[in-house]
């Protein structure tokens, strides 16, 4: 039971954290799911605020569960970055920072708890990016993980366009002149991201 606890983890933390999400945004008066962040459910002030930051420290821990044990069953080819590495670090800078250091009202970042927030968020949002690449290249030539190789090619492939479309709608928004669809456009690139994890924790279920 100890080995599938992770495997569990990573099946059901991502999509019970999108329907808390998708909660959470309804119950916030205002919030819309295509104009503003994840992260302003949980940003200083808001209501509903405290339970934002603790469904992503939660979140966050489990995947990082999933991500050390996702690491330990990986080819040993010498390097300590893995993509189980890249599972865990996506999920401390991405989730638990983000509940830890939220951003300002209306998604700012003018004190340093909210700068340390997008900092962390580009860290983790680049480890989610080279959570596929590591999984090809480590398991090259392995038997086993072929289906997941090619799982995590596709995902990859379309990782890159997402990742486009939100860096394009972060660098065009300006609150209140300029709403770009940039809630939108980070739900895609975390729903590829998660999506990526759950088929992982499928394809090791599998394989026990």
């Amino acid at each position: 039971m100890a080995s599938k606890l992770p495997v569990y983890l990573g099946i059901f933390a991502p999509i019970v954290f999108v329907f808390a999400v998708i909660v959470l945004g309804s119950l916030t008066p205002g919030y819309s799911h295509v104009y503003q962040t994840i992260s302003e459910l949980g940003e200083t002030g808001v209501v509903y605020g405290a339970y934002a930051s603790a469904l992503f420290v939660v979140t966050g821990l489990m995947l990082a569960y999933f991500g050390l044990f996702f690491h330990t069953l990986l080819p040993k080819r010498g390097s300590w970055l893995t993509s189980g590495v890249c599972i865990v670090l996506y999920a401390l800078s991405d989730y638990v920072g983000s509940g830890v250091f939220p951003v300002d009202p209306g998604g700012a970042a003018d004190t340093v708890t909210a700068s340390y927030h997008v900092t962390l968020t580009v860290i983790g949002e680049l480890a989610a990016l080279a959570m596929q690449v590591l999984f090809i290249i480590e398991t090259d030539g392995e038997q086993g993980w072929e289906r997941l190789r090619r799982f995590s090619k596709l995902v990859f492939a379309v990782s890159i366009p997402a990742s486009a479309f939100l860096v394009y709608n972060i660098e065009k928004n300006v609150p209140g002149v300029a709403n770009t669809p940039i809630g939108l456009a980070q739900r895609i690139i975390v729903g590829i991201f998660l999506i990526w994890i759950v088929g992982a924790a499928f394809e090791i279920r599998n394989r026990e």
